[in-house]
């Protein structure tokens, strides 16, 4: 009976895929430098967000944007605030993947949204 639970195991080992160990970071001043990048990214994202909000604030107080103009431009701001959200969220999940991807999202969007605002 030893025999054949030995048997089984040893097959079930054998039918796992191999595992993998996870290799560390080549060295602390690689992950410093990595984090410091992602973060200026996002300040960088969240910076132009902002510039473009004041802009689409300026150019509604100043009676730039028609009537028929507000509600697209107001799309486009809540769109770009959305992809800003969703780049802070991706920072804090620690996703390079989903971050990277967000990040380019979010800067898209903010350009959408200055294309749109008039000067």
């Amino acid at each position: 009976m030893k025999r054949l639970l030995s048997l089984a195991l040893a097959a079930s080992l054998c039918a796992c895929t191999a595992l993998t160990v996870p290799t560390a970071p080549p060295s602390p001043a690689a992950v410093a430098d990595a984090t410091r990048i992602n973060e200026k990214a996002l300040a960088g994202v969240e910076l132009a967000y902002k510039a473009a909000a004041k802009a689409e604030t300026l150019a509604l107080d100043a009676g730039l944007v028609s009537a028929a103009m507000k509600p697209t431009l107001r799309l486009a701001d809540q769109q770009a605030y959305a992809a800003v959200r969703a780049a802070r969220a991706a920072y804090k999940a620690g996703n390079v993947d989903s971050y990277s991807a967000a990040i380019a999202q979010a800067l898209t969007a903010i350009g959408a949204l200055g294309n749109m605002t008039p000067t």
